[in-house]
């Protein structure tokens, strides 16, 4: 459809557009603010102010103690190493000599854009601010260097974030994407210009701040160029308060450490000062006829030490978060593979869950990209319309490979797995594989030889 089809001829098409879209914009601000550990609320002297101090010389205020956390960094980079530390696994149905061409010429693409990073990249700004959008196209390129019948094209990818741009996407009543639109700030040496650009199957559209049409032009691919996902929330809108309860109440231990760390000497008389933050052999002088003594703590609070853990405890599980690191792991100790994927069930579930909206990203994504190459390589496209392709999520988890063979081989019956030459390959000890396996059997030949002619005894 043309953009005046889908927004009816309407006089100021572009908040047409902007106001069909269905859903909120995300919080920009929020999202940043999470991801943040400098704008936490923690930090903030409005909600955490410095403390006024009174000494025997001098009033003032000192700052308290502000620790942040980047906890919900780190969540967003656990989901995202879960969902694509490993490749997505791409496999089809093709059995003809023309189907698996052009299965081949996908499986290339992909490896021309990168996609192992670009699933990576998708992924996290999908998780920090809650959707994000997939943009395919032609670049023109040295002839004999790229595709099409003058070898002179190539295909692209690029992601919109909503930290650089406002995503539109515009959906009909049965959810389909009729029409995608992005705002977005350039700048132009020290002036700034606001530009707004639309895609449809049939036409590409940008226009200025003033509503003058600066680009526009039809395009054949038939469909829209752009993958949007969206989920219902950010990764870590749930977990964001207890991160910041978390924070407020290390920051106060801090605070009273600073304080209390030191033992303080209590002698006789009226209270004349006090000690000042991180100042060790502090004294408080207080009421008569009492002895001097050390004031100090007979045991660290456990209530706080109890809120800490339960805070961490809750953080790690509402977000479906392993913790990972290296004082947990090490006393996992060497556990089988299965015992692994127990350990991280939580965090595989995860996955399955984001699959909803990965899954149909990736198989938009596959449309969209083998619709370009039955356009630049028109042998390609009878091969695609034979085949189905599928994309499939494998969840990470580390692999003992020693583990794996030795279970492999077990029920292979103790048989070679792969060929000699194989072996030798995937070995990857030598610059030249292949002219090592040749040279071992040659020498294998030689020795089998030397065999044969030994006198026997």
């Amino acid at each position: 459809m043309t953009i005046e089809e889908i927004t009816n001829g309407h006089k100021d098409g572009i908040n047409w557009l902007k106001s069909n879209r269905n859903t909120p914009l995300p919080n920009i601000a929020d999202a940043l603010k999470s991801i943040d550990p400098t704008k936490h609320e923690v930090m903030d002297e409005t909600i955490r102010p410095k403390r006024l101090v009174k000494t025997d010389t001098k009033t003032k205020y000192v700052d308290v103690a502000r620790i942040a956390f980047a906890l919900q960094k780190l969540i967003i980079k656990r989901a995202v190493a879960f969902c694509f530390g490993n490749n997505v696994e791409v496999t089809s149905d093709a059995k003809t000599e023309k189907g698996i061409a052009s299965f081949n010429s996908y499986k290339d693409l992909l490896d021309k854009v990168k996609t192992y990073s670009l699933n990576r990249r998708m992924a996290r700004i999908l998780f920090t601010f809650g959707e994000v959008a997939e943009y395919w196209y032609t670049v023109d390129t040295r002839k004999g260097d790229g595709m099409g019948t003058e070898k002179d094209k190539k295909i692209r990818a690029t992601l919109f974030s909503p930290r650089e741009c406002r995503l539109y996407p515009f959906f009909d009543d049965n959810d389909d994407l009729m029409a995608f639109s992005r705002e977005y700030t350039k700048k132009d040496g020290d002036e700034s210009h606001v530009y707004f650009e639309t895609w449809t199957d049939e036409e590409y559209r940008c226009w200025d701040e003033k509503g003058e049409v600066v680009n526009g032009y039809r395009h054949n691919l038939g469909k829209i160029p752009i993958i949007y996902s969206r989920q219902e929330q950010r990764e870590t809108e749930d977990v964001d308060p207890l991160i910041d309860r978390l924070e407020k109440a290390m920051s106060s231990l801090a605070d009273t450490n600073d304080y209390h760390s030191s033992p303080k000497i209590v002698v006789n008389g009226p209270v004349k000062s006090f000690a000042e933050k991180g100042e060790a052999g502090g004294i408080l002088e207080v009421g008569e006829d009492v002895k001097p003594f050390y004031l100090s703590w007979d045991s660290a609070p456990q209530s706080r030490q109890t809120e800490f853990d339960m805070l961490l405890k809750m953080i790690y599980t509402i977000s479906q978060t392993p913790d990972v690191s290296f004082d947990n792991m090490k006393s996992v100790g060497a556990v089988s593979g299965e015992a692994l994927k127990t350990l991280f069930t939580d965090a595989h579930l995860k996955v399955q869950d984001h699959r909803e909206v990965l899954d149909e990203h990736l198989a938009r994504r596959c449309s969209i990209a083998t619709t370009y190459i039955g356009r630049l390589e028109p042998d390609t496209k009878d091969g695609f319309d034979e085949i189905n392709i599928r994309q499939e999520i494998i969840p990470y988890l580390s692999k003992n490979q020693g583990m794996v063979l030795d279970s492999l081989l077990s029920v292979n019956g103790n048989k070679p797995l792969v060929s000699h030459r194989q072996s030798v390959i995937m070995a990857n000890l030598s610059a030249n594989p292949e002219e090592d396996y040749e040279q071992i059997k040659a020498e294998e030949g030689q020795s089998a030889l030397m065999d044969a002619l030994e006198p026997a005894i």
